[in-house]
């Protein structure tokens, strides 16, 4: 149901870019439960063992990242790599916004072959300088629980992470020093590249022959400080800023690091990204598949790229 016709669900509260997540072609299908902006989590503890302190993080290049990934790398004698390999949808779309494209658009893959090639590039340098684990550890690593992943081990200093991840990799570190920074960008004019990636949505069936009371049970569920003292943060922060600032004395000290986190890039937040089309879910394993042969030198990262546009763009086709 287009919730846009719902009087009883209050739309006021959200900033226009968390709202705008629920949206497909222009209707507003969904209201995000929570919302999460991405970020770079850093393990201060190690930083502070090895006596490294981290470049400015509000002007940070990802080649700043990797010079300093291979510091940390240098430090610690082998024993800690600097950080991680981007994988994922959620990565690379933060990439090609960076890059002035959008993964998506109309319903279709947009990404151009030149930059998702050099996503797939950074990727494999990574691998081959020691900013990232090798390709062969990698690829046995799989997807493996947060708390037996390298960085959870504590060999590995930073990770691309979700910032209300925060608290979960806190726990899985044994209580280290887990702060969240913005990621870097080499866009010199600071393009807002960033979006608040919803959590969960909430929505109202078209069928559904009590359309008011289920737009006052959503609007309960978004906008009421009670109910997100049962919601929590598990989900992500309340993208109600209302809500947020009512949960703010309640916080432990873990979850406030990523409230404060959230709060701070809500500020710096762009337009919010088209939502994945139809026959585009498989997005992830595909980009797996094509990272892994990139890695392994089995494609050029120029192959790769087209033939992933195309094997998504033909889903897309597919599921119309």
């Amino acid at each position: 149901m287009d919730l846009s016709t719902l009087d009883q669900l209050d739309k006021t509260k959200y900033d226009p870019t968390i709202l705008d997540s629920g949206r497909s072609k222009g209707v507003l299908y969904a209201m995000a439960i929570s919302s999460t902006i991405a970020a770079i989590a850093v393990n201060q503890t190690l930083l502070d063992e090895l006596g490294l302190t981290l470049p400015d993080t509000e002007t940070w290049t990802w080649s700043d990242l990797e010079t300093f990934a291979l510091l940390v790398n240098e430090k610690s004698g082998g024993s800690i790599r600097g950080f991680d390999l981007l994988t994922g949808e959620y990565s690379l779309r933060i990439y090609a916004r960076q890059h002035g494209e959008e993964l998506f658009a109309d319903g279709k893959i947009t990404i151009s072959p030149e930059t998702l090639a050099g996503y797939l590039e950074q990727n494999k340098r990574w691998t081959e300088t020691g900013v990232a684990a090798s390709a062969g550890a990698y690829s046995e690593a799989g997807a493996l629980p947060v708390d037996q992943t390298p960085f959870a081990k504590k060999t590995q200093a930073m990770v691309f992470s979700p910032g209300p991840q925060t608290a979960a990799l806190i726990a899985a570190t044994g209580g280290a020093n887990i702060i969240p920074v913005k990621l870097p960008t080499d866009d010199a004019n600071k393009t807002k590249y960033a979006y608040a990636k919803p959590g969960m949505y909430w929505g109202v069936s078209s069928q559904s022959k009590h359309p008011a009371e289920a737009a006052l049970l959503v609007n309960f569920l978004v906008n009421s400080p009670i109910a997100f003292e049962s919601i929590g943060t598990e989900r992500g922060i309340a993208a109600n800023p209302e809500v947020r600032e009512s949960l703010l004395s309640n916080l432990t000290p873990s979850d406030k690091v990523a409230f404060d986190y959230i709060t701070d890039m809500t500020k710096r937040l762009g337009k919010a990204p088209e939502i994945v089309p139809n026959g585009a879910s498989e997005i992830d394993k595909v980009l797996q598949r094509y990272l892994l042969e990139v890695l392994f030198e089995k494609q050029s990262a120029k192959d790769a790229a087209t033939n992933l546009i195309d094997d998504i763009q033909t889903s897309i086709d597919a599921a119309k």
